[in-house]
């Protein structure tokens, strides 16, 4: 409508006549006349334009509407009291209702709420009321009669006056401007509040899980299918449980889900465990970090949330049962959001510590998630990922889980789905290798691509590892020399499950080893120093600290590591304040656990822990003696250690 006005408005159109040699339609009356129309027909397109695509269509309606009550004006050049009256309650309505709208919605995506929805939608009423009005006028016979009338002429002054009205009205309510300032105060407040939580960096895409990625494009197909079913079905069990052995890739898997769910806003949280960081295996910190990630999910529970911390600022701190019904239970009752689904993902639960802390995540999700997912009419879903440990398997295995669950043993596909899949993965990434390095395209052979299939055992960790073992080599020649290490017949035993595994760890650290030779002092004895060191301490070091609790210069820590990118996380900054880290805990295993083929490079953690504490106790005083401690708090702290000994 507004494209036909305006082509009417251009001159020579029949609403638009040139300009007359009459006096009463020349001179600068008729100029002014004219500009205020244009300017009027703009703010009105302006306005118009600032609300389409928000949420509220009738409103955009209602002010396009107004072009009727303009089309009033193409015969009023003689009123120009009239059209700057128009004007001016125009531009009201533009500047405080439709460009503070547009730039709220723009810079707050949840600024709207049912209040604001309500005014809006009474004005948007009153607005068409107004044009239903102009309609009625422009149908009527003989308009130039109509126009000439003062009679008339007042009912139009009286449109005037309404839309005024009908704006004034709307800003006596609350100026959106001053709404958008109060709602930003308002958030950054319970931001303020949240984010006093005590949490952990266990999200699918936090900084400490570097190097974790999804699936490799075209392999898992069926259980990813199959999880992304399940989430869709609204008659699904709320919990799905895939177990796997260390190395079969569930965490990818957790990973990929995650990541897709979080791109259809369906992601309501994750939490990804890891026996190898405190935070991250810590059960008390599961359901504050689940809380806070939550308060991002949807605005209606931010509040409610904050609410909570308030009420409470150490129930962060508080026993998990009541951690979870003020933070989880309680804001999720209140949720507005509407949603075809909410996931939360919770990735090796075995790694959880202690134990009851994975028992009490579970039992609480199964009681609640059901109850939370009828009171407020979504379906609340949690895919857990965990090895098949007994105190996990016993409890999935139990007559009320088995009717609130799903489950899939990822060791239980066929082995021909999964070798086809490794075997994808492995033949695209070492092409990649290849065309990175310029070698040949015939590189590697079929025949040892098969042959690296056949030693992978099923296990994804096993390529993943083998890939980043072969392209660790600074040179093209060198891709060779490293696939024929790993295809070396093997002299050691095949009976474990994980010998294939094992034997690519140990070629790993041999080969790493062996390129230290003259880099740094005693090199044998360093490397195994940093490795012993970083495979026992309770929490990962950076470089830096390793150096300090070593009493090693921080090159030759990471000299000693520079070939054990295939197993570890090394930050390519030498002075950064990332951690260095396991890529896998199976490494770990490989290293500690008894049977392993890791022969000399096996680690005995009694020994290894009494080493670690004795260095911990010189590196603390050394820093004690720098610091000055005070007698009396040396004094206290001694008989602190003295009773919980004692204890």
């Amino acid at each position: 409508m507004f494209k036909k006005l305006k082509d009417k408005l251009q001159p020579g159109s029949p609403l638009h006549p040139p300009r007359s040699p009459n006096p009463r339609n020349a001179g600068d009356g008729s100029d002014r006349w004219e500009t205020l129309l244009n300017a009027t027909q703009t703010t009105l397109s302006i306005a118009k334009d600032s609300v389409a695509g928000l949420p509220f269509p009738g409103l955009e309606a209602a002010i396009g509407g107004l072009l009727k009550v303009l089309t009033i004006y193409q015969g009023m050049k003689a009123n120009e009291e009239a059209i700057k009256s128009f004007n001016a309650a125009v531009v009201r309505l533009n500047d405080n209702v439709a460009a503070p709208l547009k730039e709220a919605i723009n810079s707050q995506p949840d600024f709207m709420d049912d209040d604001l929805q309500k005014r809006l939608e009474l004005l948007a009423n009153d607005l068409t009321d107004l044009t239903q009005r102009a309609d009625t006028m422009l149908s009527r016979e003989k308009r130039k009669k109509f126009f000439s009338s003062q009679d008339d002429l007042g009912i139009i002054q009286e449109l005037n006056r309404d839309l005024d009205r009908i704006v004034i009205a709307f800003t006596g309510r609350g100026s959106i401007g001053a709404e958008m300032e109060a709602r930003a105060a308002k958030r950054l407040a319970q931001t303020l509040v949240i984010d006093k939580l005590p949490r952990a960096q266990a999200r699918h895409d936090s900084a400490s899980r570097v190097g974790a990625n999804p699936c490799f494009q075209g392999t898992r197909n069926s259980i990813l299918q199959e999880i992304s079913a399940w989430i869709d079905d609204p008659n699904a069990p709320p919990i799905f449980w895939l177990s796997g052995m260390a190395g079969i890739g569930k965490s990818t898997i957790a990973h990929t889900i995650a990541e897709q769910e979080d791109k259809k806003h369906r992601l309501g949280a994750s939490f990804f465990f890891s026996r190898d960081e405190a935070d991250r295996r810590n059960p008390h910190l599961v359901y504050p970090t689940i809380a806070f990630q939550l308060a991002g999910f949807d605005t209606s529970l931010r509040g409610p949330i904050a609410q909570a911390v308030e009420r409470d600022a150490d129930i962060g701190l508080a026993i998990m049962q009541k951690q979870f019904e003020h933070l989880i239970a309680g804001p999720l009752a209140k949720l507005k959001v509407s949603a075809e689904t909410i996931l939360f993902v919770l990735d090796a639960l075995d790694e959880c510590r202690p134990a009851s802390g994975a028992l009490e995540i579970l039992s609480r999700w199964a009681l609640e998630l059901p109850k939370i997912s009828a009171q407020v009419g979504i379906p609340l879903k949690v895919l857990i990922t965990s090895r098949p440990e007994l105190h996990i398997h016993d409890q999935f295995n139990s007559s009320s889980f088995r009717l609130i669950s799903q489950s899939f043993v990822l060791h239980d596909i066929e082995k021909s789905v999964v070798r086809a899949d490794i075997e994808l993965f492995l033949t695209k990434r070492l092409a990649d290798l290849a065309t990175r390095h310029r070698v040949g395209q015939s590189w590697p052979s079929v025949a040892e691509v098969n042959a690296l299939v056949s030693r992978s055992d099923n296990l994804f960790i096993f390529a993943s590892t083998t890939v980043n073992f072969i392209g660790g080599v600074k040179s093209g020649r060198s891709l060779q020399h490293r696939l024929d290490r790993l295809l070396k017949p093997d002299p050691n035993d095949t009976t474990s499950a994980f010998a294939q595994l094992d034997a690519l760890y140990y070629q790993v650290l041999e080969d790493a080893e062996s390129d230290l030779e003259e880099t740094i002092p005693d090199a044998g004895r360093t490397f195994r120093l940093v490795l012993e060191t970083i495979v026992l301490l309770l929490d990962p070091f950076t470089s830096t600290s390793l150096a300090a609790l070593l009493s090693l210069r921080n090159d030759d820590v990471l000299t000693a590591v520079q070939d054990l990118h295939s197993i570890l996380v090394i930050p390519p900054d030498p002075d950064s304040s990332e951690p260095i880290r396991f890529f896998h805990p199976s490494f770990s295993d490989f290293v500690t656990g008894p049977g392993r083929l890791s022969g000399r490079f096996c680690i005995a953690s009694a020994e290894g822990h009494a080493r670690l504490a004795k260095l911990c106790l010189e590196t603390m005083h050394s820093l004690l003696k720098k610091i000055r401690v005070p007698l009396e708090v040396l004094g206290y702290l001694i008989r602190r250690l003295r009773i919980s000994k004692g204890a």
